[in-house]
């Protein structure tokens, strides 16, 4: 069951950062986390953000398809930019503390967070911007979580409680997004991801 938690506490990580966005602007909503069963106790995470027809051309959603199809089909411009490389990367910072690695484990080739790295990358190489400028302070971002032990309650969900079996596909666990959220202090991240986005704004806009 490892994977599965792996997998899980990375689709959990772009679930909240979309969180910390729905607090700034309530257009931004999520619709439903997945998670297939692959192959010899693997599995592959789909995190999907409620996409409305009104904000349908906004820059961080329109990316957000992109980047699992073709990544060059946007560009977040700049004043977007730093919200959606966390993003991106968020993922990969959940599973790393949950698995205590380093986040760039997770950018490998058949790990989780492949397609999010390519993405991150084609953003950063499209506005000339230093990727190991931006993943050092997203290092600082995930020591902080860290020491805030933010996460732990998190860590501790039930499986059953969160994944449930879908009743047409036992290949297939569909995530209690409110069972989430009740195992996570989302004001207290809100403040940490803030300061993160805010660093980030500093280099990128600089």
């Amino acid at each position: 069951m490892f994977n599965l938690l792996k997998t899980l506490f990375h689709e959990s990580g772009h679930f909240f950062a979309m969180e910390c966005h729905n607090k700034k602007d309530n257009r931004f909503d999520s619709k439903n986390i997945k998670i297939y069963e692959l192959s010899n106790y693997k599995y592959n995470g789909d995190y999907n953000p409620n996409i409305s027809p009104e904000i349908v051309s906004d820059s961080i959603l329109v990316c957000e398809i992109a980047s699992k199809t073709q990544i060059s089909a946007a560009i977040v411009p700049l004043e977007r930019l730093s919200y959606f490389l966390l993003r991106m990367i968020n993922g990969c910072v959940f599973e790393s503390i949950f698995c205590k690695n380093s986040y760039d484990v997770c950018f490998n080739e058949n790990s989780n967070g492949k397609d999010d790295f390519r993405a991150f990358m084609f953003q950063t190489e499209y506005h000339n911007i230093k990727a190991a400028t931006i993943l050092q302070k997203i290092n600082n971002y995930k020591f902080e979580l860290e020491e805030s032990n933010i996460l732990k309650k998190l860590f501790t969900v039930s499986l059953e409680e969160t994944c449930k079996v879908n009743k047409f596909n036992h290949k297939q666990y569909d995530i209690d997004l409110d069972y989430l959220r009740k195992h996570f202090d989302i004001d207290l991240y809100y403040k940490i991801y803030q300061k993160a986005i805010k660093e980030l704004e500093d280099i990128i806009l600089s």
